[in-house]
């Protein structure tokens, strides 16, 4: 019985858990290019608002895919080619995001030093580069997602060696080296803006403005947010890893809870990807008030057309 709880449990969270964050998550990254697009100025709205634009893309992807398998079958299983990019092409744009975003704990951690020299990588010019370089880079490095996806034994997925490196590079790439910087850059920010404004009196015109701090609270809440969405799938790997190579004899029982917390592993990096706007809405102040006026703003004009048409 315990078993098949699992398996029902497992069930629930593909069908209706991943869709519903996948949905939310893309109305929410729409709103954020929409916000940010108005202050492109800023170099770390910038980031944040190109790393919004990647996750949309890779989430309305998987929306397109999942709405299509229901209705249709799963398409990764009658094509070869298709099954080769399925995983490739949400990885590249999501993958781009997450970098972006770290780009901007960098961003912010530069902004507090007091040497000018490297507040270069700030300029506009600078940031077009940087943000091309690492569109690039994954767009080259992650062709091994092509190479190594197959269908075999009617599953579209990596198999034998490919399995395990794939693996490593999920664990790497994806946990844990964003997880890493996001972090270091994140607090040290943080430090540095701490010692800066205990250095400066607050009468004066201190270099980092109101709206600078602003974004620094929305990179530190990005880093926890994270930290918890992500932290669960290598603690998860590395446990079935361990057992595995231990040769440690599991029941069907523990298989199957192993693979549901798996998949909800999966599911709470889904949620990293679509939280942005929901963790920028309670921590940043100024998103709240332009979210606010966005919506009064369409809210107006959807009025003005319905009495323009009834006239």
């Amino acid at each position: 019985m315990p078993s098949s709880i699992f398996s029902f449990l497992q069930l629930q969270v593909n069908c209706y858990v991943i869709p519903t964050i996948i949905i939310l998550g893309d109305i929410g990254n729409i709103f954020i290019v929409i916000l940010f697009n108005r202050r492109r100025k800023n170099s770390c709205s910038t980031y944040i608002l190109w790393a919004s634009i990647m996750n949309s893309v890779a989430i309305t992807f998987n929306v397109i895919y999942t709405l299509y398998s229901v209705n249709y079958g799963d398409p990764t299983l009658r094509s070869l080619i298709f099954c080769k990019f399925r995983p490739y092409i949400p990885q590249v744009f999501s993958q781009t995001a997450r970098y972006f975003f770290i780009l901007a704990c960098i961003d912010r951690f530069v902004l507090t030093i007091n040497h000018s020299y490297f507040r270069v990588i700030s300029r506009p010019f600078v940031v077009r580069c940087l943000m091309g370089i690492v569109f690039i880079f994954w767009l080259i490095f992650l062709i091994h997602i092509i190479i190594g996806t197959t269908i075999k034994n009617g599953q579209c997925n990596q198999f034998g060696v490919y399995s395990f490196m794939y693996f490593l590079y999920l664990l790497i790439f994806v946990c844990l080296a964003p997880l890493i910087l996001k972090t270091i850059f994140g607090f040290l920010a943080y430090y540095n803006m701490n010692s800066l404004h205990r250095r400066v009196q607050p009468i004066n015109n201190v270099a980092i403005h109101r709206q600078d701090r602003e974004l620094f609270k929305l990179v530190l809440a990005e880093v926890i947010v994270y930290l918890i969405t992500t932290l669960p799938y290598p603690a998860i790997i590395i446990e079935m890893a361990a057992t595995n190579y231990m040769n440690i004899t599991k029941s069907i029982e523990r298989i199957e809870m192993e693979y549901f917390f798996l998949t909800s592993s999966f599911a709470l990096i889904y949620l990293n990807c679509s939280t942005p706007f929901y963790t920028y809405f309670v921590v940043y102040k100024k998103f709240r008030k332009d979210f606010k006026t966005l919506l009064l703003h369409f809210s107006c004009q959807y009025i003005w057309q319905i009495d323009t048409t009834e006239s």
